[in-house]
């Protein structure tokens, strides 16, 4: 499983740039799909090997933030009253590249 799913994670960052056109909501999909049956195969192997558990946690943390920011990039036009997130970038695409750079460090 865990095997399947870094080959899923690295097909999700290869089509990064066709979902985060589609925006947030695709973006997450994608993610919850890539990574369906990783952490119970790390939750698995961590009650083995207690050394494996706090690596699963840093993990489930990098999947945590990148689809929190994703849904922050659905939303964030209307909440920051259609603001830039930095350097001039529309807050959705600073949302959406903060959350491919959580996910490269899956």
């Amino acid at each position: 499983a865990l095997q399947k799913g870094d080959a899923a994670l690295g097909g999700f960052i290869s089509e990064w740039d066709r979902l985060a056109r589609s925006g947030g909501d695709a973006v997450r999909q994608a993610l919850a799909e890539s990574l369906r049956g990783v952490m119970p195969a790390m939750r698995a192997l961590a009650s083995e090997d207690v050394d494996l558990l706090e690596q699963m946690n840093v993990v489930d943390d990098h999947r945590r933030q990148a689809d929190f920011l994703a849904y922050s990039s659905i939303f964030c036009g209307t909440a920051a009253g259609g603001g830039t997130g930095g350097n001039g970038m529309r807050c959705d695409l600073r949302f959406l590249d903060d959350s491919r750079k959580e996910a490269e460090a899956l």
